[in-house]
């Protein structure tokens, strides 16, 4: 499967031209960071993993709202060790939802 990276140590072209090449491939992974995802659209996205978690609501929302929109299916996945139990509760609290939980081994 294709992957583009997408970080802020990139210059705006080569941003541009990841996104090109993302937006082109059937199926492709794009692995962003924070401060690179900002402000991107991207339509048909169907999938969010986040490796750390947000420290609140508002960025967690920014984030796994970029899939599964307007009544399309997405899934966000966000992967939390035992050191981040703090900021599930605070974002569960916060939009109203409890997470699935699944533990991996």
């Amino acid at each position: 499967m294709p992957c583009e990276l997408l970080h802020g140590d990139l210059p705006q072209s080569k941003r541009e031209d990841v996104m090109s090449a993302f937006r082109g491939e059937c199926g492709a992974l794009l692995v962003a960071t924070d401060i690179a995802a900002r402000g991107l659209d991207i339509e048909d996205l169907t999938h969010v993993i986040n490796y750390d978690i947000p420290h609140d609501e508002r960025e967690y929302i920014h984030r796994v709202g970029r899939t599964g929109r307007a009544g399309a299916k997405g899934l966000a996945v966000t992967l939390a060790a035992p050191k981040d139990q703090k900021y599930v509760r605070l974002i569960e609290r916060k939009i109203g939802c409890k997470f699935r939980r699944k533990t991996l081994k």
